[in-house]
């Protein structure tokens, strides 16, 4: 199996909407001269949203969540991931965390179908089965939670991973452990998808 991947984000959870208090010019100081899309009304309620479209950021906050995404290309690099994140985090003026999460988005190739995958048993023998099979699986790890989305995207099959982490905190806390966590997190989201759909995984 090759994976190949397409996204990266991170989604905050903040213990209350409190658009106001994110420093909007200073994240647009992270690239400047660089083309960007902004719309952040002052009202409290509409979402704001920063968007760099040459290089792949997205900045979003809608009521009390808080997303910040990659558009994977050739020239991502975890690390840089990691450092826009600790950044953004930084100027969000050290709200109050509830819970926070990673996701990764993969194309997977040279696998059979879902059901194939899993065994599955599909009963009626009067109508012709399409591939279109979908499932979520849920794991726990060190008071983590991992959660495994597969689906049949023919030729190949699509694969989301979400690793969620109930903890309270602040934003410049996480923005301190981002590193550590973000890397932890990256290698046991690949140690456990080779346990549940088989060794000799390869990242595109």
């Amino acid at each position: 199996m090759q994976m190949q991947l397409q996204g990266a984000n991170i989604v905050v959870v903040l213990s209350q909407p409190n658009k106001n208090a994110v420093r909007v010019n200073e994240i647009l100081g992270l690239y400047p001269g660089e083309p960007h899309t902004t719309l952040w009304f002052p009202d409290p309620i509409s979402p704001g949203v920063i968007e760099f479209p040459n290089k792949g950021i997205g900045i979003s906050l809608t009521e009390n969540r808080l997303q910040i995404q990659s558009r994977v290309n050739d020239n991502f690099a975890l690390n840089d991931f990691s450092e826009i994140l600790m950044k953004v985090l930084h100027l969000t003026g050290g709200q109050a965390v509830n819970a926070y999460g990673f996701n990764f988005d993969f194309i997977c190739s040279g696998l059979p179908e879902v059901k194939d995958i899993f065994s599955l048993a599909i009963k009626p023998t009067s109508f012709e089965n399409i591939p279109n099979t979908a499932l979520r699986l849920s794991f726990t790890k060190d008071n983590v939670l991992f959660t495994l989305d597969l689906a049949d995207d023919k030729p190949n099959l699509k694969l989301h991973i979400n690793i969620h982490h109930n903890e309270s905190l602040n934003t410049d806390i996480l923005a301190q452990r981002t590193s550590e966590t973000l890397e932890n997190d990256w290698n046991n989201s690949q140690k456990l998808i080779a346990e549940v759909i088989g060794s000799g995984n390869t990242l595109a």
